[in-house]
């Protein structure tokens, strides 16, 4: 039987629907960061840095708990349930912002929701590119994944600060990504009633079956280079992550607060990183066409240019030769997230290319976890850089990280024969 027939045009769908669900839970992530300057607002007794432990650090603890699960309830119960049921957590934190989101604890409750709905959707997207897609072309579904998050951070920062000043109450902006979240609930229930995915004929009981997973599990972690994608995706997504959170501040919060920050308002610290996320959304896809296609899946060209180049250009923006004007500030944020797109697609792909599908689920589910625990600390850090030390501080030590991970993405190799 052809590969052509044994996965279904229905595929395309699925991808679709996997960018839809992917950039909802990407807008709650993002949501709340350019209106760090309008949470302090109503919530004085607070910090920037304490409001962004708060809103974003609180938010990716969560994600990295449930995505670490994420791979046991991918195996069990499919990636058509974890979408519908991550979105309903994600809608519910959504909703109930006006209701209690203008209090620590309200707020804290919202963004538990809402991380624990984004944890298995964020983890869920090895096991769909390896048990919808071919295998050539797994890299450049992995790849969607990283335009989808690019995809709704640019929404977010452009419509959420301006819904802020519309509404002059940041709580109703925030409530809107509910009604988004519904949407992506009803496109993944549609995807039930389609193809199902491709099924290999076997035998084993499921005492075999489960052996044969957990052989293949435990023998994938024993290889080095399983741990040198982990280590990338870690260290990109602590990377990403920081950026998302500070830069919008860094870019709003007034200057007169004496924390190194531009003072350029909400509006402008949404729309100065809308341009980065576009050039995100297309070094993702552009990266994973690059790795298939040129370097015939080897993802270490890729990922190494894209730790160096982001380490060059996130040192910049804290330059005042850079800061001074609006268009070499755009210029570099814009090639902040060009660079950084190249890496964690890689690392996505890589798993989904590599390993037997009856454990990129587990493995999916181990490497995101562990990633957005990266996430978590870049939030975390940033935050507590900001209030000790200002932004500028909270930038270079991603700046940092961008070095780390370049001598990391050295010591990525091909999966060997046999491995």
């Amino acid at each position: 039987m052809s590969q052509e027939t044994v996965y279904s045009n229905f595929r395309w769908y699925i991808l679709f629907t996997m960018i839809i669900v992917t950039a909802t839970t990407a807008i709650g992530l993002i949501g709340p960061a350019p209106l760090t300057g309008e949470i302090m607002k109503t919530m004085p007794n607070l910090t920037a840095g304490q409001v962004t432990l708060m809103t974003m650090s609180s938010f990716n603890l969560f994600v990295a708990i449930s995505a670490l699960l994420g791979g046991i309830i991918l195996d069990k119960f499919g990636v058509v349930k974890v979408y519908i049921g991550g979105l309903i957590l994600v809608a519910a934190g959504s909703l109930l912002m006006p209701v209690c989101g203008d209090s620590v604890w309200g707020m804290l409750f919202n963004r538990m929701l809402q991380g624990l709905g984004t944890g298995p959707i964020m983890a869920s997207s090895p096991s769909l590119a390896a048990s919808y897609f071919p295998h050539k072309e797994r890299g450049i579904a992995a790849g969607f994944q990283g335009f989808s998050m690019a995809f709704g951070i640019v929404i977010g920062l452009s419509i959420i600060p301006r819904l802020a000043v519309s509404f002059a109450d940041w709580q109703k902006a925030l409530l809107m990504i509910g009604p988004m979240a519904i949407v992506g609930i009803i496109l993944a229930i549609i995807i039930a009633f389609g193809p199902k995915p491709v099924q290999e004929d076997t035998q084993k009981t499921q005492a075999e079956a489960d052996a044969h997973v957990a052989h293949h599990f435990k023998k994938a972690l024993g290889f080095h280079v399983t741990w040198i994608v982990i280590a990338a995706y870690f260290l990109m997504s602590w990377i990403f992550q920081a950026f998302n959170d500070v830069v919008p501040g860094y870019i709003a919060v007034d200057a007169s607060k004496g924390l190194g920050s531009l003072g350029l308002g909400a509006v402008k610290g949404g729309d100065y990183l809308v341009l980065a996320q576009v050039f995100f959304m297309i070094g993702a896809i552009a990266g994973g066409v690059i790795t298939d296609k040129v370097f015939k899946g080897n993802g270490r060209p890729i990922m190494a240019v894209g730790f160096l180049g982001g380490a060059i250009f996130s040192y910049l923006i804290t330059t005042s030769g850079v800061t001074s004007a609006a268009g070499s500030l755009v210029f570099s944020l814009t090639c902040c997230g060009f660079f950084y797109s190249f890496v964690n697609p890689q690392c996505v792909g890589y798993i989904a290319k590599n390993y037997p599908k009856e454990i990129t689920g587990k493995l999916g589910g181990l490497a995101t976890g562990l990633s957005i625990l990266g996430g978590w600390l870049g939030a975390t850090v940033g935050g507590l850089a900001i209030h000790y030390s200002g932004y500028p501080m909270s930038i270079m030590i991603l700046t940092a990280l961008c070095f780390v991970g370049f001598i990391v993405a050295l010591f990525m190799r091909p999966k060997k024969e046999g491995e």
